[in-house]
């Protein structure tokens, strides 16, 4: 019994050790994981036989890399050799394409860097882990011609457990198609079940495009990996491919529901009373809700999207139009704080001083049924979600639609505004 308890006592040491040293190595040396199936080679040619293998997420310490690149003809990229160590100690070559190196933490970014080499326990069935961020990289093919800047880049986040098995999620990544940017990122619990899901918000920018295409993906962890939970495309467009003046969705994540709105700006140009006008969108306010399901772990829309009128307030004692022109008859004098339902805008190119401006009107209606035309920077929209956006837009509208930014947040998680670059 006593030889028995000391074993014991021994194997518990190992392993603490053991761990111990998968913890520390990820500190402390540039490790590396490998990006699916991975072939280890004696030197640094495909032609190499080899018949040691490694599977999906292996890690690797990096000892050495080649002075040059080289060609993957398969993706008409080119990528540098690594030479690495298994845990094992045995020592080979591994093509770039199939590694991903660790990032140093001054090389990251703000939102990444607050959460590397944090520990946590994400499941009871992959235990404790450590969380760091690792980089594929190398040069891509544009025409004839490879480019080095921007290289051909791919960000991940990984998270290794104490026995040194690691899973992977992609962040951001660019290439000569576009790029893709690490937005938010955040850890919170999102559906109830006490472990923080992994909150990711992106921009991608596609080349060529006009619109971002923002996106925010949700992911809760379970033994066998991550499991997206929800998806949802946050931008908004007018036409083939330009900016809706509302810009993106607003999303908020509460309480095992998610909530959706958004200002939907549709095609009007056709309509007889708004002709001659650039810009001509019919208004909506849109809204829908997705809950928390268990039983598929996933979130499911709860209820049906909702189309309402967009409510805004007359600013001050001003004059409804019958058309949109300073020069139309006038149709009645409107209180301040007339509450309006905002029903068509358009955009009317103005010369002044030599130069072109572009003045918005907004098609209203009272709630007497009366409908006319007001200068949008006569109507407020209060309190309400996109108001900020909606009033730079009326107030000062761009040239283009191409053109049109702003800085406003547009997802929350429990009620507060997320931080993001």
């Amino acid at each position: 019994m006593k030889h028995h308890n000391l074993l014991i006592l021994l194997l518990l040491c190992c392993t603490t050790i053991v761990n111990a040293t998968v913890f520390e190595q990820i500190k402390n040396k540039q490790m590396a994981i490998g990006m699916g199936v991975t072939s280890l080679h004696s030197d640094t040619a495909h032609h190499t036989q080899t018949n040691t293998i490694f599977k999906d997420g292996a890690l690797f310490e990096v000892i050495g890399a080649s002075k040059t690149l080289h060609f993957d003809k398969d993706e008409n990229q080119k990528f540098k050799w690594y030479q690495v160590k298994t845990n094992t100690n045995q020592i080979g070559w591994i093509f770039g394409d199939a590694l991903a190196i660790v990032t140093p933490k001054n090389q990251l970014d703000s939102l990444s860097a607050k959460y590397v080499f944090q520990q946590n326990t994400f499941s009871s069935g992959f235990g404790k882990a450590i969380l760091w961020f690792a980089t594929v990289e190398g040069i891509e093919l544009k025409g004839n011609q490879y480019l080095n800047n921007p290289l051909y880049v791919e960000q991940y986040l990984i998270m290794t457990n104490e026995l040194g098995k690691s899973l992977s999620l992609y962040l951001s990544g660019r290439g000569v198609e576009g790029e893709q940017q690490l937005k938010s990122l955040v850890f919170q619990d999102i559906n109830g079940d006490d472990i923080q899901e992994i909150i990711v918000e992106k921009n991608a920018f596609n080349e060529g495009s006009l619109v971002d295409n923002r996106s925010v993906e949700a992911y809760t962890f379970t033994s066998a990996g991550w499991s997206k939970i929800f998806d949802e495309s946050l931008s908004l467009k007018v036409g083939s491919d330009l900016p809706s003046p509302a810009l993106y969705k607003i999303v908020e994540l509460d309480n095992e529901l998610i909530r959706v709105s958004y200002v939907d700006f549709l095609d009007s140009k056709d309509d007889v009373e708004i002709v001659n006008f650039d810009n001509a969108f019919r208004l909506e306010y849109v809204t829908y809700t997705y809950g928390w399901d268990a039983t598929i772990a996933q979130f499911k829309p709860l209820y049906t999207e909702s189309r309402l009128p967009l409510v805004g307030y007359a600013k001050s004692n001003y004059f409804l139009y019958k058309t949109p022109s300073d020069a139309s008859a006038k149709i009645t004098r409107l209180a301040p704080d007339t509450e309006l339902n905002v029903l068509q805008s358009l955009n009317e190119t103005v010369e002044k001083n030599d130069e072109t401006h572009l003045k918005s009107w907004l098609l209203v209606e009272d709630k007497n049924g009366k409908k006319g035309y007001l200068p949008a920077y006569q109507v407020y929209f209060g309190d309400a979600e996109h108001a900020t956006v909606l009033h730079d837009y009326f107030n000062n509208p761009p040239s283009s639609l191409a053109e049109w930014k702003s800085e406003e947040q547009f997802l929350f998680i429990n009620s507060r505004v997320i931080e993001n670059r």
